[in-house]
C-alpha cells in the first residue's frame, strides 16, 4: 500500500497513515526515508504535523470549490449566450 505524503518543503515530507488517524509515518528527505516512525517525534513537532496536513486539506477543498464554483460560472455565461440568442 502507497501511504499518501505530506509535502513540508523543497526537501522534507512525510508519509502518513490515513487508516489510522492520520498519524505520520517516515520523514522522507528528497523523497528518501530520512527517519522511520513517528515515535521518535516529540509532541510539539506531530502537532505542527497535523497542523500543516489540515492546512493542506483546506487548501484542497478550496482549491475543489473555487473549481466548481468557475465550472458553474461557465454553465450560467452558455445559459445566458444561449438565452439572449433566442
Amino acid at each position: 500500500m502507497t501511504l499518501p505524503v505530506l509535502k513540508i518543503d523543497e526537501k522534507w515530507s512525510v508519509e502518513y497513515h490515513p487508516d489510522d488517524n492520520d498519524r505520520p509515518g517516515t520523514l522522507l528527505r528528497h523523497g528518501e526515508p530520512a527517519v522511520h516512525q513517528s515515535t521518535f517525534w516529540d509532541n510539539a513537532v506531530v502537532a505542527m504535523f497535523y497542523a500543516l496536513l489540515q492546512r493542506d486539506e483546506q487548501i484542497k477543498r478550496l482549491g475543489d470549490m473555487v473549481h466548481e464554483r468557475g465550472n458553474t460560472i461557465a454553465c450560467l455565461k452558455h445559459d445566458l449566450k444561449k438565452a439572449s440568442r433566442s
